[in-house]
């Protein structure tokens, strides 16, 4: 798509990713979206996937994102 420099300004890109994404993740998983707005007006919508595959860590590794995950959701609740 060509969009002339005098309306760079008016372009808008919203990315949208999943709050919650837990391993083992596929290459090619939905990730969230992004949305290309041009004076209010879509111009492109676009899902942003995995560009490659993650493994499930290890115990250890698991272990230490749930903390994460808990400390997090204990700050949304402020």
């Amino acid at each position: 798509m060509t969009i002339p420099r005098r309306l760079y300004k008016d372009l808008k890109a919203v990315i949208t990713v999943d709050k919650k994404i837990t391993a083992p993740v596929k290459e090619g998983t939905k990730m969230g979206s992004v949305n290309v707005t041009l004076k209010d007006e879509v111009v492109a919508n676009k899902d942003l996937v995995a560009l490659q595959s993650v493994e499930q860590g290890n115990i250890f590794r698991r272990l230490y994102d749930s903390t994460l995950m808990m400390m997090e959701k204990s700050d949304d609740g402020k």
